[in-house]
């Protein structure tokens, strides 16, 4: 006779006896033994992976789904609600060509995609997964630059296209652009925080704008890709630099708080409590402890099979765009 249970928790203590019956209801039991699990190893784990038909460069989560902007293959939606078998619910893209999907965020029943060319981004209703349909665009200028990120607030889309184009999406089947924010560098990465908008400069660093104005910037070195901002705190993932505190307590002076290397190339972060998660290209996902801003560490790494091009979390879970090998899922014990 044997016994397999259907789970065991780390760090636990169990107890256990044999008890046997005879037909007659007399029962007889043996000892009670016991027996304790180990304590769970921190680092990152991978938990599942799902491999999209294009190359997985911006990833967001909503519900139970996460939408992926795959390149030349369009937005990929898929079905993440068992974390460990995520399944395919829809792809779609539109039939014009010259379009490439780099970056998503949903807001709503939408999503919102950073495309190509003259697109600029488009927008798509999401209000049933399975079938998404096109909504309508915005368009940042004619050049046909790649745009590198995109944020929804509220009625609102910014779009960094070299400069931050921004949108109004009350109607989201005719986005109307309502202003521009110039910046000397190529923007690459938006946060915003109430009326600051925190903008990723490529070559000259950390912008920060109080609405239409610049009122501060800090240029930490490398190129700044990407930013998140908590508790006064600016995270701007640097490339080659790795990610780069930046004391932004006061808007108008800001200044570099620490900074922690990472293995690869820094492209996007994304932070939440004491931890941010940066997408550090091909050597994949790095978990930073910021618990001291003015000294983050890096406490574990997970080595991707593709490129880690953009985070974001979900309900507990590290969700990747890993270009070539699509959406991976990971999650971080500290």
């Amino acid at each position: 006779m044997s016994f397999q249970p259907t789970s065991l928790q780390y760090n636990a203590i169990y107890y256990w006896r044999v008890v046997a019956k005879d037909m007659h209801s007399h029962e007889t039991s043996g000892p009670v033994w016991t027996f304790s699990t180990p304590s769970r190893q921190s680092g990152l784990f991978w938990v599942a992976g799902y491999d999209t038909p294009g190359y997985a460069t911006g990833i967001d989560a909503s519900g139970e789904y996460a939408y992926l902007a795959d390149g030349w293959r369009g937005l990929v939606i898929v079905n993440v609600s068992d974390p460990t078998h995520p399944v395919l619910t829809a792809n779609w893209w539109r039939d014009d060509p010259g379009h490439g999907y780099y970056r998503v965020r949903v807001g709503g029943n939408y999503a919102y995609v950073a495309t190509s060319g003259q697109s600029g981004f488009l927008v798509v209703d999401i209000s049933i997964p399975s079938n998404p349909q096109y909504m309508g665009g915005g368009w940042g200028y004619e050049e046909p630059d790649s745009p590198s990120d995109i944020a929804v607030v509220g009625n609102n889309v910014f779009l960094a296209k070299n400069d931050v184009y921004e949108f109004n999406i009350s109607d989201p089947a005719h986005p109307s652009k309502t202003g521009v924010r110039y910046t000397p560098g190529p923007s690459r990465g938006i946060f915003t925080v109430g009326s600051y908008i925190f903008i990723a400069d490529g070559t000259m660093g950390l912008r920060i704008f109080l609405g239409s104005g610049e009122v501060g910037y800090y240029s930490p070195p490398g190129d700044a890709y990407d930013v998140f901002v908590t508790n006064g705190m600016a995270y701007v993932t640097c490339a080659s630099y790795g990610l780069q505190v930046v004391d932004a307590t006061d808007p108008h002076n800001p200044f570099l708080a620490g900074g922690c290397d990472t293995p690869g190339g820094a492209v996007a972060v994304v932070c939440e409590g004491n931890f941010c998660f940066v997408a550090d290209g091909s050597a994949g996902l790095q978990a930073i402890d910021i618990s001291n801003p003015a000294s983050p560490t890096l406490e574990a790494t997970y080595d991707t099979p593709g490129r880690a091009t953009d985070v974001c979390l979900w309900n507990g879970y590290i969700l990747v765009a890993d270009e070539s090998s699509g959406l991976v899922i990971l999650e971080f014990v500290p």
